[in-house]
C-alpha cells in the first residue's frame, strides 16, 4: 500500500507536491526501472498522506468485520423480552443490589474496564439475564459491537456447520464474530450439556479472548469454582483459571424472580377461582 502512494508518476513540469496534512513539499526524484533500463521523475508521499490512507484501509476492514459480526449476531439475538431491557426497569428485590450496582457501573465506564470481564452468578431466574442484557442494550446505542448469547446456542450454532454442506456461516465466521466483538456475553454458562468438545470450544473462545485482551460478561447459576467441577479436571482447570484471572466475581443473591410471579399468579387465581 505504502509502494502506491509513494511511487507516483509526475512530469518534471509538474508543480511540487505539498501535504495536505503537514503543508511541507514533498520534493520529487529521478527512478530507474531496473528491467527496463527506463528513467522516469517520481512523486514520494509525505509519511503524514501513508498514515492516514493505511488508517482509512484499516477502518474499512473495521466496517467490514463489524458488519459481518451484526449479520451473523443481530440484535433480535436477545429475543423479544430482552430488546427493550434497560436499567431503569429493573425490579430491584433483596439480594439484587450488588449486581445491580456492578452491572449498571460497567456498562457506564466500560472503557475504564479493558480487558476485565464481570462473572454475575446467583439462583436461576433472579435476574443475571436482564442485567446483562441492559449492559449489552446501554453499549449497543453507544455504538458498541457487543455479542448476546447463550453459551448452548453459541454452540449449537457451530455444531451445525459441522452437519450442514453449504451452511451459510461457518465455524471460522462464527468464532472470529464472537472474537473481536467490543464485548461478548455468555449468558448461562454451566447449563450446558458437559463433554469434552464443549470444554474445548468452550475454552477457545474464552482463551481467543483472554489472548487479544476483550472483555466477557459471564451468567451463571454456578459460582466460578462450581464451573470448573462441570467438565474433567484437566478441561475445568483451564477454563476456571482463565475466567478467575479475567472476571471480578459477583454474587447475585436475591431470589427467583420468575418463581415468585408464578406463586403470586397462583395466588390470584385462587382468590378469584379460576
Amino acid at each position: 500500500m505504502t509502494d502506491l502512494i509513494e511511487r507516483t508518476s509526475v512530469s518534471i513540469h509538474s508543480e511540487p507536491h505539498v501535504c495536505p496534512f503537514c503543508k511541507c513539499v514533498v520534493p520529487r526524484h529521478e527512478a530507474v526501472i531496473p528491467q527496463l533500463g527506463i528513467r522516469r521523475w517520481v512523486q514520494p508521499r509525505c509519511g503524514c498522506e501513508v498514515k492516514a490512507f493505511e488508517g482509512e484501509i484499516q477502518e474499512a476492514q473495521s466496517r467490514l468485520t463489524n458488519d459481518k459480526t451484526r449479520e451473523l449476531f443481530a440484535v433480535s439475538n436477545l429475543g423479544e423480552r430482552f430488546k427493550e431491557t434497560r436499567f431503569e426497569n429493573f425490579v430491584m428485590r433483596t439480594g439484587a443490589e450488588k449486581a445491580f450496582e456492578q452491572a449498571k457501573g460497567y456498562a457506564a465506564e466500560f472503557e475504564r474496564w479493558k480487558e476485565s470481564s464481570l462473572f454475575l452468578y446467583g439462583d436461576p431466574g433472579n435476574g443475571k439475564s436482564f442485567l446483562a442484557a441492559a449492559v449489552a442494550n446501554s453499549l449497543m446505542e453507544r455504538g458498541r459491537i457487543v455479542v448476546f448469547t447463550t453459551v448452548a446456542d453459541l454452540l449449537t450454532r457451530i455444531r451445525e456447520t459441522f452437519r450442514q454442506k453449504g451452511s451459510k456461516e461457518t465455524e471460522g465466521q462464527i468464532l472470529n464474530a464472537v472474537a473481536r466483538c467490543d464485548l461478548l456475553i455468555l449468558d448461562d454458562i454451566g447449563a450446558e450439556k458437559a463433554s469434552d468438545w464443549v470444554a474445548e470450544e468452550l475454552f477457545k473462545i474464552i482463551d481467543g479472548r483472554y489472548r487479544d485482551k476483550k472483555p466477557i460478561f459471564y451468567t451463571s447459576n454456578l459460582n466460578p469454582l462450581a464451573l470448573q467441577g462441570r467438565f474433567d479436571p484437566l478441561q475445568g482447570n483451564r477454563i476456571a483459571d482463565r475466567v478467575l484471572e479475567m472476571a471480578v466475581p459477583v454474587e447475585n443473591k436475591a431470589s427467583s424472580y420468575r418463581r415468585e410471579t408464578a406463586i403470586k399468579r397462583a395466588e390470584t387465581m385462587k382468590r378469584e377461582g379460576i
